[in-house]
This record gives C-alpha cells, structure tokens and sequence, in this order.
C-alpha cells in the first residue's frame, strides 16, 4: 500500500467515530476503554488508569489533561471490588487479575464491545493506560481508510506472525469488520484464536487477525516515518539513547531512524508515559505555539491520501501538497 503524508496537528474527520479501548498494564492489567465521537475538531487525549491504582484525587488531575467529548468506561476483573467512584464507571469482567490473564482480558472486552458497540464505531483502538494517544493524529491517519476493510495498525513487529503484529504497548487499531471477523470467526474457533487465557497478548492477537483475514497495515507516513512508538520520545529521538542489541532493533518490522527522522510530524502514540510526563506532552502539543508558524490545514475534498503539510521555515508558511511517495 501506499504510504500516507507527513500529517497535521489538527484535522476534524466528518462521521468517522474511533471506540478506543485501554489496557490497564501499568498498575494491574485492567480494562478500559475510551468511546470518542469525532464530529468535533475539539482537542482529545486519553489518559487512562486501573481500578486498583484509581484515586478520585488522581482522576481530577487526569481530567486536566483528557479533552472534551470524551466518555470513559473501565473494565475490571472479576474478583476486584467494583468502582466506588462515579466519575470512571467500570464493566467486570469474568477474568482473573495478573498479566498472565491479559490475553484473556484483551478477548473478553473485544467481545464485549462487538455486542454492544460495535454500530457506534468505525475504528477500535486498544492501547495501556501509560500510552499517550495524539487522538487528532489517529483520526488523521485513518482519514484515508475505510472501516469495512478488514485492517488494523500499529507498531509493527516481524517475529512470530508472517505478516507482523502490532505492539501491545504502543496500542493498536482495529477497523470495525476486523472487530467483527476477530469475534465471530476467530475467538469462537480454537484453531484460529488461542482459547485459553495464556500467550504474549499482542502476539495472540496478531495470530488471530492473521488467521481471519485480517491485514496488518503500515502506518507509517510518506517518508517513511513511524506513527505508533513503543517507548517514550526520548528513546527513539536521542541517537544512541536505545542500545542496538536490544530488542527492539530485531523486533522493528520497518527499518527505524534515530534522531528527528524517526517519527512522524503526526505520530499517533507513545508508550511508557508517566503521569507527570503527560501533562509534559500535554503541554508542548495543545498549548506550546511558536510565533508565526501554522499547522491547521482547511478541510478540502476527500481524496485517497490526505495532502502532505510542509512547513516552510524561512518564510514561515505553510505548503500544502496532495503528493505522496509511493512505497
């Protein structure tokens, strides 16, 4: 497929509505997941946190960083105590708790919002609740895809699945008919989808897409640059910062800069991110604005790729070309 541009740091897409689910790994691998309608250019973010490491006191704060339009639902385990606070209402789930059970968790919220959400959606997102999402920047993305394809993208790994899988941490998308062939034709048959609650949750999933059809897209924009990113920033913008016999390097599907050109001008997500780095990241994307530099792009016709932004430095304005490199 095509590669998509460089993107933009604020795009409004129509109908398109995203559900996102998250993944409590951080503090007791719980549930949750995000229902987002994007019929508003509003600003969102999607902190996410656990039921066993919930604080009303904490939620407030998040509150401060998550935007408008934004309804939240966690799912929590079967032998944890329900939410005692309104503010973040949970759905139990018949799940042990521990991260031996993480795939098992990953099954059961898929099959929850296939029989209660799925119509309200085109797009599924499953990410942790240390992932910071750039929601615009997904929304973006998916602007050039249609949710009956069967698709999801991520950060894409090459060992164990022919076609890849994408990092459970960096969070992954689902289109709403992969949603759909993963529950009724994948999770209902044990040849295609491990039954049980055991396996590495992102490499299950990546067999199980794999094994219905699904395929595993590129998300990366036109020149080549990542949009979903395991770590936080400074590990993939500091040369030399990650050692090159770890394990990302071997794991990496597409070849991966260090520097400023590993990552895309409209990256989706980051892993690994503390609360205080949140409000970081908050800061330098939704408020921090240089001085005579422009990143909206008007709303144009819909084409097969969204026009390319280019920023031109010294006369500090903004190119807009409907050219893409081809890949």
């Amino acid at each position: 497929m095509g590669l998509q541009d460089s993107g933009v740091l604020r795009r409004s897409v129509g109908k398109t509505y995203l559900l996102t689910l998250g993944l409590g790994i951080f503090f007791g691998f719980n549930f949750a997941y995000l229902y987002l309608g994007t019929s508003s250019s509003g600003e969102f973010t999607w902190p996410l946190w656990s039921s066993d490491s919930h604080d009303p006191h904490q939620h407030s704060d998040l509150d401060n960083i998550a935007g408008p339009n934004l309804e939240s639902f966690g799912f929590h385990d079967a032998d944890e105590e329900p939410h005692k606070d309104s503010t973040l209402p949970a759905i139990q789930l018949p799940v042990k708790e521990g991260r031996d059970y993480l795939w098992a968790k990953t099954k059961e919220a898929f099959r929850y919002v296939y029989r209660h959400h799925l119509q309200q959606a085109d797009w599924f997102m499953k990410a942790d609740d240390d992932t910071y999402v750039i929601v615009e920047n997904l929304r973006y993305m998916l602007s050039a895809h249609k949710s009956n394809e069967p698709i999801y993208f991520g950060c894409r790994f090459k060992p164990y699945v022919k076609q890849g899988y994408m990092s459970g941490g960096a969070g992954y998308v689902l289109s709403r008919e992969a949603v759909r062939l993963l529950v009724e034709n994948g999770l209902t048959d044990k040849k295609k989808c491990r039954p049980d609650h055991g396996g590495a949750e992102d490499v299950e999933m990546g067999k199980c897409l794999e094994n219905v059809g699904v395929k595993a897209g590129d998300s990366r924009d036109a020149f080549g640059r990542g949009r979903f990113f395991p770590f936080v920033p400074e590990h993939h913008l500091i040369p030399g910062h990650v050692n090159k016999n770890f394990w990302y390097w071997k794991y990496i599907y597409y070849e991966s800069k260090e520097g400023l050109g590993c990552c895309s001008d409209s990256a989706v997500s980051f892993h690994y991110v503390s609360p205080n780095h949140m409000y970081v990241l908050e800061y330098l994307i939704y408020h921090l604005r240089p001085y005579g530099i422009s990143h909206y792009v008007k709303e144009t016709a819909v084409t097969e790729r969204p026009p390319v932004l280019q920023v031109n430095r010294t006369t500090k304005k903004v190119e807009v070309s409907t050219k893409g490199k081809e890949h």
